[in-house]
């Protein structure tokens, strides 16, 4: 299955629900063709920056929260704050992982 995206209508979407819009469709086309040209892997678009920036900017929304002065800082903060350090021992991550870190630490060690 595959999705199409008319971005040119999606644009036009965006800023007509944006009353703060500064900038111009040109700019916006500008920086949508210069990260196509990048050639980016999909997998690796959206890493945790990016999603804590959509975050940030979805609390920024005076409609949506009542704490608009947000930043990435603050939500990555509230992030790590929130993951305590049990749950990413679950992960396979940590599994997969545990003992390549365990003999670094112990072969630096003896060292």
């Amino acid at each position: 299955m595959e999705v199409e995206l008319n971005v040119e209508t999606l644009v036009d979407i965006l800023i007509s629900r944006s009353p703060n819009f500064s900038q111009s469709k040109k700019e916006i086309f500008d920086h949508y063709y210069s990260f196509l040209k990048n050639d980016y892997v999909d997998e690796q678009i959206n890493c945790g920056h990016d999603l804590t920036n959509i975050i940030a900017c979805v609390f920024r929304q005076k409609e949506i929260s009542l704490e608009t002065n947000m930043d990435t800082k603050k939500i990555e903060t509230a992030l790590r704050l929130a993951y305590q350090k049990d749950f990413f021992k679950n992960t396979k991550l940590y599994k997969n992982t545990i003992s390549i870190f365990t003999n670094e630490k112990v072969e630096t060690v003896q060292t």
